[in-house]
């Protein structure tokens, strides 16, 4: 008498297979999660110096006194706004309006680095009152994750925009 056997479980190979399979998707997902984390550290650290200056512009056309823009690219960088004639966004409370402070630094965006600054040889940008425009001021920062480059320009007419440099990086536009 010969009886048939039925196994309900799994072999050791179907656990050995399942295993090999959840580790190379793993290793997979893990990888493309952190490019995923520099790509949006990268645009949340453009949008917030976008923000800031458009802040910037505002507070011009409103309080209509000159804004000044102070950009410090070494490690930490950091942009700041202020009504005064400089702040140093390096030093907390040098940067403010209306007693409030209004600067994006790179503790916030640590993956992101400035790889270009092109504001003269002062760093600095400024709009101008009564229409907040740079005349004089206009210029371009870039910024990089090591992998995509975002520039942000402002235009003597005191326009901001965004564009990418080197690989494409929705929504921006190549510059």
């Amino acid at each position: 008498m010969y009886r048939h056997v039925t196994s309900s479980g799994m072999s050791l190979l179907h656990v050995l297979i399942t295993l090999a399979l959840i580790s190379v998707l793993l290793t997979t997902g893990i990888s493309s999660y952190a490019s995923l984390i520099k790509k949006y550290q990268l645009n949340g650290a453009v949008q917030a110096i976008y923000y800031l200056l458009q802040h910037g512009r505002s507070q011009t056309v409103s309080l209509q006194q000159n804004v000044v823009i102070d950009f410090e690219p070494t490690n930490p960088w950091c942009v700041g706004i202020t009504i005064n004639n400089r702040c140093d966004c390096t030093i907390t409370g040098s940067c403010t309006i209306d007693n409030i402070e209004w600067v994006v630094t790179q503790h916030d965006y640590p993956r992101v680095s400035v790889t270009d600054l092109n504001f003269g040889s002062k760093q600095l940008a400024m709009f101008t009152a009564p229409r907040a425009i740079s005349a004089g001021h206009a210029g371009s920062v870039v910024l990089s994750d090591n992998n995509y480059k975002l520039k942000l320009i402002l235009s003597n007419m005191g326009r901001i925009r965004i564009c990418a440099v080197n690989k494409a990086f929705s929504p921006y536009h190549p510059c």
